[in-house]
């Protein structure tokens, strides 16, 4: 019998610090649609709300699988750091981004966020494994484009 080789799997091109769980995440029903987002996954969520002030708000918590403590924060974000963290930014990208520093991030602001393509940590790097301080998010397009009228929404 001859043998047979597994076509090779691409692999993403995921930074060691981000949770593949992030790819979970779907969009949810959040209060006043001017002024708010909410992703959620089992055992997470995420509430991005704009502040009075034209500041964003990113709140998080995971509870690991039956687990009996959680993770939770919450981070500032001016709204230059908002649009770059969340790729938003009207900037043309370039086709090759080279990753900065050991964090391997194509933009971040040290306590508020790591970026690299379209994979978001927020405040920081981490480890890429569950229990991890911190919350990865996948930027997926619908996800960018249920973001970008929160740029323009006036906070009632």
């Amino acid at each position: 019998m001859p043998l047979t080789k597994e076509p090779r799997k691409m692999r993403e091109p995921y930074p060691g610090w981000f949770n593949k769980k992030a790819k979970e995440f779907v969009l949810q029903p959040f209060g006043s649609e001017s002024k708010g987002r909410a992703l959620a996954r089992r055992g997470a969520w995420v509430r991005i709300v704009r502040c009075f002030d034209g500041t964003f708000q990113v709140d998080w918590q995971i509870t690991p699988g039956l687990q009996c403590w959680r993770v939770n924060g919450s981070v500032p974000f001016t709204e230059k750091q908002f649009m770059d963290a969340f790729g938003l930014s009207d900037e043309p990208q370039r086709q090759k981004q080279r990753r900065i520093g050991g964090s391997g991030g194509k933009s971040f602001v040290d306590g508020i966020y790591v970026r690299y393509l379209d994979y978001l940590n927020i405040p920081f790097a981490g480890t890429g494994m569950n229990g991890d301080l911190n919350i990865s998010i996948h930027l997926t397009k619908d996800l960018k484009d249920a973001l970008r009228p929160l740029l323009t929404a006036v906070p009632k």
